[in-house]
């Protein structure tokens, strides 16, 4: 499953590169660089997601704490930054899956977006399942053509019914009082519990 939406964005600087914490990159790169996410939820067995990891390792027992919600009301300033979207680590169950991650594929450059005086911005990812909140990552680093796993933790699933579910990936940058919308994708997948 992979969507992709124009990219309309024009930075500043095209040929730099850098995260919010001002570190060089090497030379330009025609490549998109793949970034682990983490996701600021963690499950009771504390263990990290890594991109060679089964989003059924993350919680075996099933226990999982809902993400901190973004702040509302998000004021929408879209522009197409979210490239592609692929579901990845499928787990096969029944006639659908049982376990999923998400790989986004986006940009997350965000240079002077804010008002004075924390003028750049701070991008992270939040993903809804049938309009409930199941995942929300750490800070990433600002990229144009990034690559990002989010992990969907199995406890986060286990709250819904077998069916189709919708799945939304919003990319937000963290303001003081409302959080600001960048980017939006959506689609479905078939779930059957394990």
């Amino acid at each position: 499953m992979n969507a992709t939406a124009p990219e309309s964005e024009s930075n500043s600087n095209p040929s730099a590169d850098i995260g919010p914490q001002a570190t060089p990159e090497p030379p330009a790169v025609s490549e998109p660089t793949t970034t682990e996410a983490t996701v600021a939820s963690q499950s009771a067995d504390t263990s990290e997601s890594t991109s060679s990891g089964d989003a059924a390792e993350r919680t075996p027992g099933g226990s999982w704490t809902p993400p901190e919600t973004p702040h509302k009301p998000t004021e929408d300033k879209r522009d197409g930054r979210i490239n592609d979207v692929d579901i990845i680590n499928k787990k096969a169950s029944g006639g659908g899956y049982s376990n999923f991650d998400l790989q986004v594929g986006a940009n997350t450059w965000m240079k002077d977006v804010d008002p004075e005086p924390e003028v750049d911005g701070d991008p992270y990812f939040a993903v809804e399942i049938n309009g409930t909140l199941v995942a929300r990552t750490d800070l990433v680093p600002f990229r144009k053509q990034g690559s990002f796993k989010v992990p969907v933790d199995q406890g986060a699933l286990q709250q819904f019914a077998p069916g189709t579910l919708k799945i939304r990936i919003l990319l937000l940058d963290i303001d003081k009082q409302t959080d600001d919308l960048y980017g939006e994708w959506t689609d479905t997948i078939k779930y059957q519990p394990a």
